[in-house]
């Protein structure tokens, strides 16, 4: 219940998500920024992705989403897209893992308003990309 988590009804590919982003502060580290998609992502900023308090963890910007399916499949394409794009932007997990559960997918805070110029691009104000 803490965790928000608690999910009733449609599973996660059918029931709508949403794409987030968000920036991370670390100790003696620059800023850091999350692309993903959630249900909740309040809850998997503060439950899931941070490993303590005192990291400084802002949701900078949701749209909704049809369905999880649809979130995910739109969130690998952003990541390619970026990847492609913005090689050097990639942050090495060496660098965050001590204060982020995540492997991967975390980049330079450089890429913040390009990730956000995507995520405005999708969003229709209605559920994007149903």
């Amino acid at each position: 219940m803490q965790s928000e988590r608690i999910c009733c009804g449609s599973g996660w590919a059918t029931a709508s998500s949403f794409l987030y982003c968000m920036r991370f502060g670390l100790q003696n580290a620059p800023n850091m920024i999350k692309l993903g998609f959630s249900r909740n992502p309040r809850s998997r900023m503060h439950h899931q992705l941070m490993c303590s308090p005192e990291i400084g963890g802002t949701i900078l910007r949701t749209i909704t989403i049809s369905t999880g399916r649809k979130a995910l499949s739109l969130e690998k394409q952003i990541h390619g897209d970026l990847k492609r794009a913005h090689p050097g932007a990639v942050i090495p997990p060496e660098q965050y893992r001590e204060h982020l559960r995540v492997k991967s997918e975390i980049y330079s805070a450089g890429l913040e308003p390009a990730i956000l110029a995507m995520l405005d691009t999708l969003d229709t104000g209605t559920d994007a990309s149903a």
